[in-house]
């Protein structure tokens, strides 16, 4: 029953993209993207003091540029620069220090046409994480995402998206932890046809 319901929701989003009128392009786009970002630091920043243990601020706003070509309805290559928030994590009656991190990455996109107006979109890619925090360092790591694109005019797109940044750092300590830095945004792209 299970490969059924496989099957035909298969065929469903096949016969969509059958459906839809040309809309993709080929050619360069950029764009800027807002958005808000949530890290889960796998413990890195558990601290013990002497007043308390640490707390650790993990969410935050992002922002960021992109560029990318588009090759035809269903492929693209993409760079991006996000700046993916700045964290604080306390020290009850001691420190506080600031957690910044930005990344650099590099996308194959996956697109599917649902009609004139509407596509969704997937994405792979590698990145360079730079935590700037004491004792972090930049490292690479693997970004996941997913998203929906409106197209208002032959120029101009709405999208939002979804982004996880997967990457290991031992934030200073000699162990490494693995660290996920989730961005969910909303961006405006500009098609160069």
């Amino acid at each position: 029953m299970k490969k059924h319901l496989v099957f035909a929701g298969i065929l469903v989003l096949a016969s969509l993209g059958a459906q839809a009128e040309d809309i993709a392009f080929e050619g360069w786009y950029a764009g800027g993207t807002l958005g808000v970002t949530s890290v889960d630091d796998d413990g890195a920043f558990d601290f013990d003091g002497p007043f308390g243990a640490s707390s650790f601020d993990d969410n935050d706003g992002g922002w960021g540029f992109f560029g990318g070509y588009r090759f035809n309805d269903h492929f693209a290559v993409e760079g991006r620069w996000n700046e993916l928030g700045e964290y604080r994590v306390s020290i009850p009656l001691s420190t506080t220090d600031t957690v910044e991190a930005k990344a650099f990455s590099f996308h194959l996109v996956g697109l599917l046409p649902l009609n004139d107006k509407w596509e969704l979109t997937a994405g792979l890619g590698v990145a360079s994480v730079d935590t700037n925090c004491p004792g972090c360092s930049t490292e690479d790591g693997i970004v996941i995402g997913i998203g929906a694109t409106y197209r208002t005019s032959p120029n101009m797109s709405f999208f939002f998206g979804f982004d996880r940044y997967a990457f290991e750092d031992d934030a200073g300590s000699g162990t490494e932890f693995d660290f996920e830095i989730d961005l969910t945004q909303i961006g405006l792209r500009y098609n160069f046809e």
